[in-house]
């Protein structure tokens, strides 16, 4: 069993001073820092969302567009650092909704585009993780959506992890499911289904692990068919063991078992894991009040940036997450040694960033609020995806579909 804290007799004399929560500085202590970019919980809000500031002021937040600008930025950033970067999605890439609609997900045979698929095909995802939403219109319609991450040029790149699902009984995923379950990157044969990837960083040549598990009631929520779904713990040992045995020694736990305290409860079962991406909660985590969008209730904090949970070793693992809809872009940088022992966090650069696109229908709302970190969006997610799915919301609007005497109560969970 490998070391988890300390490595170098240096690095070992500081890290035996402070609790696996305490901050270190890359100036401190040789060896890697990965950049850790993480979202989870999509569910097809592609275009940005208003936000109420108060009630005479509406700022537009999230959207895939300005989503693409911040990851593309804090990747570069992270590239200046000399870190190694690895971005994941922690599941629930689309919902039903009126967007989703325009995919047309209850046809199988339907030939219109995904545009959930097509927004993040163009942002730089190392690995996708499965969530329960991903199954809502069946396999049919996920194998539509992992197959538009692909073209008629180019076989799909991008993995799709999950421990415990087993696609092996669909015959529409036989060209996508990796033989041994691990998925390695750059992926040249368009085997990109499995439980776990190993992801190579292109700059540093550094090797990361990736594990991943869906909520294993499946079934009862969702509509995986003949997909197979295995208890999640057992399944995601045996993924973070393979890795290990292929000689990784840095593991990271991408989930959607809806939230950190599911994540909480499967890391106290289990070993070898160096830091978790829950997925589902959309739990909503920072260090202090400057970090939320304008119009976020400080009420609805869940806690610091990054929590963290007990192993089956005793050891801490730090736990992030971010609230969903492209909102926010997590992101955690780790400190290892050189044989691959979790150091600490930098906790200065560690923080989920505010996702606020410059442009708003009206413009002075950013000046008004004193906002420095809106971004330019994307033009090509907004040209490709949100102009199509402008056109079509508009025609579907157009056209009605039943008539109630009363006003209906829309909003979800009510």
């Amino acid at each position: 069993m490998r070391t988890r804290i300390g490595g170098a007799a240096t690095a070992l004399a500081f890290a035996a001073t402070i609790p696996m929560s305490g901050a270190v500085s890359a100036d401190m202590l040789e060896g890697v820092t990965l950049t850790l970019l993480h979202n989870n919980d999509g569910e097809s809000s592609l275009a940005p969302l208003g936000y109420g500031v108060d009630d005479e002021l509406m700022l537009e937040v999230g959207g895939a567009p300005a989503f693409k600008t911040v990851t593309e930025r804090e990747i570069a950033d992270a590239r200046t650092l000399g870190n190694s970067v690895l971005n994941v999605y922690a599941g629930d890439s689309f919902l039903a909704s009126a967007l989703l609609a325009c995919s047309s997900p209850e046809d199988p045979a339907s030939t219109d585009p995904v545009y959930d698929a097509m927004a993040q095909a163009q942002i730089p995802y190392d690995v996708h993780a499965f969530g329960n939403h991903e199954f809502d219109y069946g396999p049919d319609f996920l194998a539509r959506y992992i197959a538009a991450f692909g073209s008629e040029d180019m076989a799909v790149d991008q993995p799709f992890i999950s421990a415990n699902l087993d696609f092996g009984a669909e015959a529409a995923f036989a060209d996508w499911i990796d033989e041994d379950g691990v998925v390695e990157t750059p992926v040249t044969d368009g085997r990109v289904i499995g439980g776990s990837a190993i992801v190579t960083d292109e700059e540093t040549g550094e090797r990361f692990g990736v594990v991943s598990a869906t909520y294993d009631s499946l079934p009862i929520i969702s509509s995986p068919r003949d997909v197979a779904v295995s208890e999640a713990v057992p399944a995601i040992q045996a993924g973070v063991d393979a890795l290990t045995a292929a000689g990784i020694d840095k593991i990271i736990f991408v989930s959607h078992l809806q939230g950190i305290e599911a994540d909480s409860e499967a890391l106290a079962q289990l070993s070898g894991i160096d830091i978790a991406v829950a997925g589902g909660g959309d739990e909503l985590l920072v260090n202090d009040e400057s970090q939320l969008l304008p119009g976020e209730d400080p009420e609805d904090i869940y806690g610091e940036y990054p929590q963290y949970a007990t192993d089956a070793d005793g050891v801490e693992v730090p736990i992030v997450t971010t609230a969903g809809n492209y909102k926010y872009l997590g992101r955690l940088d780790a400190v290892f040694d050189d044989e691959g022992n979790l150091l600490g966090i930098q906790h200065d650069a560690s923080y989920p960033r505010r996702i606020i696109p410059l442009e708003q229908e009206d413009p002075s709302i950013i000046e008004a609020l004193e906002i420095t970190d809106a971004v330019e969006s994307d033009p090509g997610i907004t040209e490709s995806v949100l102009a199509p799915v402008g056109e079509c919301l508009d025609i579907l609007g157009e056209t009605p579909v039943a008539i109630s005497d009363v006003v209906l109560n829309v909003d979800r969970g009510q």
